[in-house]
């Protein structure tokens, strides 16, 4: 097992609106857009996170390793196993992780955009980043609209891009036993794929808000730049990577 001190920075481009929620309403808005304290739009990094983690999930069950379910591990600590891999990247309550996702913040260059006044006036034009759209909610049993059920969400709008982090340690199996020349362990590499399958966050996804497309800007593992994708060529050869732990 090696473990790697890793530097990671992303951007997510939005394609179409997306509402990341607050819990809280605000005047006729029923459900709120998540903003900083400058009123600047965010995508939460523990939605990030979450994405990440179901995407990794999906991988190993793809691949026939099972990402592990919280039974699970009271056997593994009875037997003295090491814990499943996901549990290594993303902690459990037996195994706290040690990677950190951090808010992921509008662009500098669309911060400028929203940041000035508008015209004829001293306020900065901050409303201009969302629309607030009014809908209902369906019967699904009935097929019709329940009474009272109307409300307002308040959304980004598209072809805004946020500036993501993601830091901390990993430990995993060095991907040089697949015969790839490049740093990095089995966890780094799932990581990444994980991150790069993100095609939507934020809620009504199903309604066709969210849809993105996410980038890795910079890695670095170990205080050296890497490139993500001469760690990914490893992909074909992540089932044999010695995953079954124990």
């Amino acid at each position: 097992m090696e473990t790697e001190k890793i530097n990671l920075e992303y951007t997510v481009h939005m394609f179409s609106r997306f509402h990341s929620g607050t819990g809280y309403s605000f005047g006729l808005v029923d459900r709120m857009a998540r903003k900083d304290h400058f009123g600047f739009l965010l995508i939460p990094g523990s939605t990030v996170k979450g994405l990440v983690r179901q995407n990794c999930e999906r991988i190993l069950t793809l691949c026939e390793l099972e990402p592990g379910q919280p039974q699970d591990e009271i056997s593994e600590i009875m037997h003295f196993n090491r814990p499943r891999i996901n549990d290594m990247i993303f902690g459990s309550k037996f195994h706290p992780g040690m990677l950190y996702f951090n808010n992921a913040e509008l662009s500098e260059d669309d911060k400028e955009i929203f940041d000035g006044p508008v015209a004829g006036g001293t306020e900065p034009h901050l409303s201009l980043q969302t629309e607030t759209l009014t809908q209902t909610s369906m019967s699904r049993r009935l097929g019709v609209v329940k009474q009272r059920s109307l409300f307002n969400t308040e959304y980004g709008i598209n072809k805004l891009s946020f500036k993501g982090r993601i830091f901390g340690m990993l430990q995993g199996i060095s991907i040089s036993e697949s015969g790839i020349e490049s740093r990095g362990t089995d966890s780094l590499l799932l990581t990444l794929a994980g991150l790069l399958m993100i095609e939507n966050l934020g809620s009504d996804r199903t309604r066709g808000a969210g849809n993105c497309k996410v980038n890795i800007t910079s890695l670095m593992v170990d205080d050296i730049k890497t490139d993500p994708f001469d760690i990914l060529r490893a992909m074909k050869e992540f089932p044999y990577l010695g995953l079954e732990r124990g």
